[in-house]
Parts: C-alpha cells; structure tokens; sequence
C-alpha cells in the first residue's frame, strides 16, 4: 500500500555456506521478442528512475523515502507515496576463499496500489530483535540437541467487513522437511526442521511449534560453528493487499564432536588405484571412534561405506581396484565417528576427486583447450600452483607451463596426430596430486574457399558474403589494388567494371584459394524507380512501394540464409523485421524477368 513503509525480503540461503553479496542490477529487455542471446539490452527506465533507484523517490514525492538495498542481506527497504508498477533487479553473488563461484539475478514487478491502508501481523517472543518489518532470533546449542520453539504471531487489525484478520505462518529454509512437517525427507541431511502443524490460518493469533532434532551430519565442513537460517514470513488476510512480517530463526550448532579428515592429496597409480592422503583432525573433548571411507561412481551420489579405519593416527588410504581413468570415474567423501557425552556423530567431508583434465582441440587454430578440477574447494584459493605435462614426441613428458588457474590454452605441434597431458600438484605437508592422462586429438581439416557477391544497379558498392568452409582467417584481393581481411566486407569500387576478385581461406593447417569475375555498374534507370524502401536504417517496420505487379520477395541475412519470403501480391506493402536481431541485411525481388538487391540496415 502507498504511504506505508515496505521491505522486499530477500529470504536467500546458499546451501555451501558461502558469503552472498548483493547489488542493483539492470533489467534486461524482452519486449516484443527483442532479445538478444548475444548482446541483452538494458530496459530502458523513464525519467526520475533508474536501475540503482527503481522505487519512487523525493523526485516524485518530497515524502517517499528511497529505496535502500543490503548488500549484506539482500534486503530492500522503502516508503512511498507514489503508487505504480515498478520493476527492480538485484544481482547474487556467491564468494568462496575471495572468489566469485556463482551468481544469480533476482527481477521483480510491484505494484505500489493507493487508498489501502494495513498494518502487519507482529511476532510475539523469542523474536525481539529487528526492525518495524523484520526480526530475528539465534539459538546455540550442541550438534546432536533436540531444538523446541513455540513461534506466535498476532494481528489485532480487522477486515472490511468488521471481522478480525486471520494470520498465517510460513517457513522457509534448506533443512525444513517436506510440507513443514515431514522430518524424513526434504532436506540434505534428515532429520529435517518442522512444524507441528502444516501452514494455516488463525484468527487474530497464531501459534506453531519448530522442532529440530539436530545431528553431526548438519555440521557444515569442518567448521567450529554453523548456521542455519529458517526464513518465516507471516502476513495477514486483508483485502486488497496482505500485509506481511519477516522473521529469521538462526541456529546455531556448536560442533563438539572430532572434524573429519581435510584432504592434502589424491593420487593415482600406474593401475588405477586412488591414494587418499589427509591431515589428522585435531583432538577435542570428543572420543575418537573411526575414520570412514565414503565412495560413488557419481559427484551426486549416493555414497556407501568403502572402509572403515579404527587408528586416529592413519593418514592415508588406498582404493585399490579403483580403476580411476578417462572413462571411470571415482568420488569420495571422508568421515569421522567421535561421541560426545555418550552420544555418537559423523562429521563428513564434501566430495573428494582426482584431478581429471579435458582437453578440446580447435581443429582450425590448432589450440587445444585443457581445464580440469580442483580436488579440493581449499585448494581453489591465491598461491596453489598446477604444474601441467604434454608428451610430444610419444615417450617425452616435458612441463608445458605452470598455473593458478583451473585452464591452459596450448598450441598443437603438428597438423594431425594425438598428444597426451597431465596436471600434477603439491599439496600439504610434501604430499603430490596427480591426474589421469587426458589425450587431445587433431584432425586437419581442407579449407575450402568460395563466396557470393551482390551489386547494386544504383551503386559501386558490392556486398561479399563469405560461404568458406572449414577456415578461421581470410584474405580478400578486390581487383583494384586493395584487400580486407574482414569475414564478409562491403566494398565500393571506383568505376564500373570487371573485377578479379580472390578470397584466400586459411587454417592451421591448409589454405585454399578461388578467383571470380565480380561486375558493377550504374543502370540509367536506378531501382529506386522500381522499388522504394522506407525507413532505411529501420527498426521496426519496412514500407515497400514497388512497380513489381507480382513475383517473390525475399529477406536475407548476410549469409543468404532466407528469413523470411513471399509473393508480391500488391504495389504497396509492410515488411515486419521486430524478431530480427540488429544488422545488415539484403531485400531481393524477382519476377522472373528483372532482379533487384536491396540492402537493409536493422538498428
């Protein structure tokens, strides 16, 4: 409702526990099919706004307070007196060890509606910190202790018609379980969060029970402490806009029971076989029971126990009949079984893998492309280095380079044949990484040269377009003593006449060469007398006025590919190019009898 004040909660969780930044973003414009895959276009916003202050400000109103976003929580605050439909844009980053690993937009459309006036339903205790929209509670107990909330919330506010207002709870959160109230499923690691009740309105108060039974499995990768967040917003009945409150419930689980294993190394041996080295955990107030060995044939899982270990002081292990190479692929996750207090936990590790490169050849630069893995998200931070190997000639292994980065981009020695490459790196305490053998493969490919050519009859201008195959570098020679190295050029000559024209395809590996007769001329009678096109450059719409009485129009791209196509059935018509992206294009009529070329320019 306009005049009162609002909050845009965020309610983001990243399930890796990684540090979420957020910021204004613009939005992208898809309006009437003007999407771009390549290049979006930014929407346009109208004067007084813009994609960092999309809600009403004191431009619009001297009593709107402007839009405020927290780039810590992703929350937006504002109060305005301007009613509308307004449309905002926020960016989520996700950072780990000070690199951005992923990120996601967020649009949003509100409409700000005038002449209601509702106030919010307000949360009873534990939850007495926050602001007028938003409150939060943290709670630290021991992984492994049984969490017991009652959560109230009341709304003293009435509807139109006089009766009181209904509230309902909702919940929101990675380890809630299915429908709230399924402890067994629906979250990473059951038991899950619930509620005693599905969601459901309440006149005027409503109270639900949050259960938890927490364990050492919801501890997050060795920390000392970890969050979880459980987002529940409660709102009202009122018509015509429900007026809504935010609560966040954090609980905090101290992790009293022995970290598992952190990983220094992965190496494979001549067979196959995976060598796990680890650094022993530290001992703490817990008693050590065992090490385990989880293993799949897939990231996601699911895992089994592979071993188990009964010595704290092993630091290694060795899965022999692995099998672990280009084809065959090997995941392991390492836990630790300690009780505390008589009660018994498993901390476990996140997926573990061999280093595994993949290369991709461009068979027409002769680059090969090599990325590969981190076997460990710790390892993905500033100073580890990757050494990488290439076998050339077959039977020498000499180091390529050394890296931080996760790729390296090679230049292959020859035009066919194979090589072969290996990434090594050194992890803690002495230890070594080392990968599968990845094979690159290059095929040669025969360049073939050939194009197509379009002259205007009023104009030295001739539009080349280029129909090579299997080339990536091009040298054109005009026939008059200059030459381009543009794909598909556009050339004007200086008079009319034969020219000899010569396209050079090249690749890595082989060139071609064609040769062919291009003519210009300038006609008496210019074919803006048999065809007028309006606007040119266009937009949207084209105006035809032709003399053609009938025959076929084509729309091209600069490929000669036909986009769209059709008789001529009158001497005036429209063309809609709306769905084409911005570009040059060609605009052909024929009857048969005479043939006219049209360049078109879409912006």
């Amino acid at each position: 409702c306009a005049t009162s004040a609002a909050l845009l909660y965020a309610r983001t969780d990243d399930p890796d526990g990684d540090s979420l930044r957020y910021s204004w973003a613009n939005p992208l414009d898809d309006f009437f099919s003007a999407w771009d895959n390549n290049n979006p276009a930014a929407l346009e916003y109208t004067s007084g706004y813009s994609y960092t202050n999309p809600f009403p400000g004191t431009t619009q109103n001297p009593s709107n307070i402007p839009p405020v976003l927290n780039t810590n929580g992703g929350d937006v605050y504002f109060t305005s007196f301007t009613a509308g439909n307004f449309v905002s844009v926020v960016k989520v980053e996700s950072w780990r060890n000070g690199i951005k690993i992923a990120e996601v937009y967020r649009e949003m459309q509100t409409m700000i509606l005038a002449g209601c006036s509702n106030s919010p339903p307000s949360f009873q205790f534990p939850f007495t910190s926050g602001s007028p929209f938003y409150v939060q509670y943290s709670d630290t107990v021991f992984a492994g202790d049984l969490v017991s909330i009652n959560i109230s919330a009341v709304d003293a506010g009435s509807l139109p018609n006089g009766n009181p207002q209904s509230v309902e709870i909702l919940g929101y959160g990675e380890y809630f379980g299915t429908n709230l109230t399924d402890a067994g499923s629906g979250c990473p690691f059951p038991p899950c969060a619930t509620f005693n009740a599905a969601p459901h309105y309440s006149p005027s108060t409503n109270t639900v029970q949050f259960n938890w039974q927490t364990t050492a499995a919801h501890i997050s990768w060795n920390e000392e402490y970890t969050t979880h967040s459980f987002h529940l917003p409660v709102h009202d009945d009122y018509c015509p806009v429900n007026s809504w409150r935010y609560a966040r419930l954090n609980i905090v689980l101290d992790n009293h029971f022995m970290r598992f294993p952190e990983v220094k190394s992965v190496y494979i041996g001549n067979t196959g076989n995976v060598t796990l080295l680890w650094e022993v955990p530290p001992t703490n107030s817990s008693v050590f029971r065992a090490y385990y060995i989880y293993h799949s044939d897939n990231y996601a899982g699911p895992y089994t126990v592979l071993d188990s270990l009964l010595s704290y002081n092993q630091d290694s292990y060795t899965h022999t009949g692995a099998n672990e190479n280009n084809t065959h692929h090997n995941y392991y996750k390492l836990g630790t079984r300690s009780t505390y207090n008589n009660v018994s936990g498993i901390t476990l590790s996140r997926a573990i893998e061999p280093i595994r490169p993949q290369a991709n050849v461009d068979n027409l630069s002769g680059e090969v492309f090599l990325h590969w893995n981190s076997i460990n998200p710790s390892f993905v931070n500033n100073g580890h280095w990757y050494r990488v190997y290439k076998e050339y000639p077959p039977g020498n292994w000499s180091l390529a380079t050394t890296t931080q980065q996760l790729n390296h981009s090679d230049l292959f020695p020859g035009c066919s044949g194979t090589h072969n490459y290996k990434i090594e790196t050194d992890g803690s305490f002495g230890s070594l990484s080392n990968s599968t053998v990845e094979n690159a493969e290059m095929i040669a490919e025969d360049a073939m040269a050939d194009f197509n050519s379009y002259n205007y009859f009023d104009s030295l201008e001739t539009q080349f377009v280029n129909t090579s195959e299997n080339a990536n570098f091009y040298i054109w020679y005009f026939g008059d003593g200059t030459s381009s190295n543009q794909i598909n050029p556009s050339h004007f000559y200086p008079d009319s006449g034969i020219y000899q024209v010569t396209l050079i395809a090249i690749n890595f590996c082989d060139t071609d060469t064609i040769v062919i007769s291009v003519m210009t001329d300038i006609h008496e009678n210019s074919d803006n007398e048999i065809v007028l096109i309006y606007p040119n450059p266009a937009s949207t719409l084209l105006i035809i006025e032709t003399e053609f009485g009938k025959g076929i129009y084509q729309f091209q791209d600069i490929t000669s590919k036909v986009l769209l196509s059709g008789n001529v059935t009158s001497t005036k018509f429209n063309l809609d190019i709306i769905p084409f992206s911005n570009g040059v294009y060609f605009l052909r009529f024929f009857d048969g009898e005479r043939e006219v070329n049209r360049k078109i320019i879409k912006n």
